[in-house]
């Protein structure tokens, strides 16, 4: 599953990158809207591969939450993943800028990400910030790629 979550950041990277040149002029658009939902699949992906290492012989849980996700986690691996990503500004942030956004702020933001940029016609308004949130699942991705492999036993 983790391999899954970063081949799909990694294809977002590669379509956002500068290199990337777009001939069909609706393309732009249509990947603004495809990116939030591809990184929030990468993440949810990422985090239920957690899940399994932690013992779960499957990913029960139905959901697209990615905090909702994130929770189901042992408390262990919650601050080891909240201690392992960088913070990032919170906006409208007062100067001295304080770092409040971690992990868990930034999955809480975008929790619902892959439901709502489905269907951006409801919406009011959306918001994705797609670098910071690649950083944070960079780190996800990172740290379970530290682990040991699981070696299935017969």
């Amino acid at each position: 599953m983790v391999s899954s979550a970063e081949k799909l950041r990694d294809f977002v990277r590669h379509v956002r990158g500068p290199e990337s040149i777009f001939i069909d002029a609706e393309i732009p658009w249509g990947f603004h809207i495809a990116q939030p939902i591809l990184m929030a699949l990468s993440m949810e992906l990422a985090l239920k591969a957690w899940r399994i290492r932690e013992g779960a012989t499957k990913p029960q849980i139905k959901t697209h939450d990615l905090l909702s996700l994130f929770e189901g986690l042992s408390e262990a691996t919650q601050l080891h993943l909240i201690r392992a990503c960088p913070r990032f500004l919170e906006q409208g942030a007062a100067w001295p800028p304080t770092y409040t956004r971690d992990l868990r702020r930034i999955l809480e933001i975008n929790r619902n990400v892959f439901i709502e940029w489905r269907y951006t016609h409801e919406q009011d308004h959306l918001g994705f910030a797609p670098l910071e949130f690649d950083d944070a699942l960079s780190v996800v991705i990172a740290e379970y790629r530290k682990l040991p492999p699981i070696i299935p036993t017969s």
